[in-house]
């Protein structure tokens, strides 16, 4: 007997006995044998030509299909042998049926169009209700369509040209130029005044950028003679004021009230000049502008006991303003009582005692100022 016949009804008949579990495997298993053969290869034939090679039931058994499972039931009847095949072939029928639907699924796709971009391939993906998929219709990128504008270089920064996409916005630059640079000419010139700094202005031709240059310093006040405004008494201070020359300017001082400094300016006038014919020098004469402008230092050098004037200014550019004044001096102190001990302290000092004693000087002023019990004391010497 051919073995896989016997494997085929072996496989019939151990299905039937599963599913009924009413079959007696001893009763006349040579009629079923006599009566099933011829039907059996006939059956083959056809399970071979209709069931598909990969159809597997859940035990792992080949499934012949439902003209098979058919045959076995006519061989069934014929031989009148295992009465509930019946129903066991009809269940084996049910399950081989729908492995077979199962197998001839038919695929049904939806399309999903993904379009080219500037710089990636387009597609179509394809998708099964089952989860097939694939991916066809392949489409080149678009690629870049650019526009140009040209940005012109200016006197500091470098030129080139933008190139921008007109799909995907997407920027580049290139056909770069070097900065042209300031080209300057010469523009205004402004002139020093009494206070400010001269300069000339160079503007650039191109972009009108503008530097200033060539500095020339202040001139600084050029003071006209003073005028006395308000007389100082014994009991409140004068004014005097002046004016420069060249802006206008006008310069106003408190003159000191008057005292017994008057007094001790004249004792002090007798002691220098008694100083310097003991050398052999010639006397120096009092002037009253000088002894004003001297009394004027006396009060100044209260708070700043410094040769400078309370603004900065050095205290011979007065003196050396005044008509005919070719030279100048100062010597100043303070804490004194008298005459002659400010003239001592004086002959004991190199510098001072170098003014009183000097001969090319021919004016001198003298001012004593009282503030809180202490005299400040001050000399003004002139030459022609």
């Amino acid at each position: 007997m051919n073995l896989h016949r016997l494997y085929s009804i072996g496989l019939c008949a151990a299905v039937c006995l599963s599913l009924s579990g009413c079959a007696n495997k001893s009763e006349k298993p040579n009629d079923v044998r006599d009566i099933v053969t011829p039907s059996v290869s006939e059956e083959n034939s056809k399970i071979t030509q209709s069931a598909p090679n990969d159809a597997v039931n859940s035990a792992g058994n080949i499934s012949a299909g439902t003209a098979q499972n058919s045959s076995v039931s006519e061989i069934n009847s014929e031989s009148g042998q295992v009465p509930s095949s019946s129903s066991a072939s009809s269940a084996v029928s049910s399950t081989s049926s729908n492995s077979a639907e199962s197998s001839e699924h038919e695929h049904s796709y939806t399309a999903n169009t993904v379009e080219p971009t500037c710089e990636t391939q387009g597609y179509t993906v394809y998708t099964c209700s089952c989860g097939n998929r694939y991916t066809d219709n392949f489409t080149d990128a678009l690629g870049h369509s650019y526009t140009q504008s040209v940005v012109n270089p200016t006197c500091t920064n470098g030129g080139y040209t933008l190139n921008e996409c007109t799909r995907c916005g997407t920027k580049t630059m290139d056909n770069y130029t070097e900065a042209l640079g300031h080209s300057y000419s010469k523009g205004e010139t402004v002139a020093p005044t009494c206070t400010a700094s001269g300069y000339t202005t160079y503007v650039c031709k191109n972009c009108g950028f503008s530097y200033n240059d060539d500095y020339t310093g202040a001139t600084g006040h050029a003071w006209g003679n003073w005028s006395v405004v308000t007389e100082a008494t014994a009991t409140s201070t004068g004014k005097r004021q002046c004016e420069c020359t060249r802006c206008g300017e006008i310069r106003t001082e408190t003159i000191a009230r008057l005292s017994d400094s008057g007094n001790f300016a004249d004792e002090v006038v007798t002691l220098v000049n008694a100083e310097r014919t003991k050398q052999g020098i010639a006397p120096l004469t009092a002037r009253n502008d000088l002894n004003e402008y001297a009394q004027l230092r006396s009060t100044e050098i209260v708070s700043n006991f410094a040769h400078e004037r309370p603004d900065g200014a050095s205290p011979l550019d007065y003196v050396m303003s005044l008509s005919g004044v070719m030279r100048s001096g100062e010597n100043i102190a303070w804490g004194q009582s008298t005459p002659e001990e400010v003239m001592n302290a004086w002959m004991n000092s190199d510098g001072h005692r170098k003014n009183i004693l000097n001969p090319d000087f021919t004016l001198i002023g003298v001012g004593c100022f009282e503030s809180n019990g202490r005299k400040y004391w001050t000399q003004i010497f002139a030459g022609n």
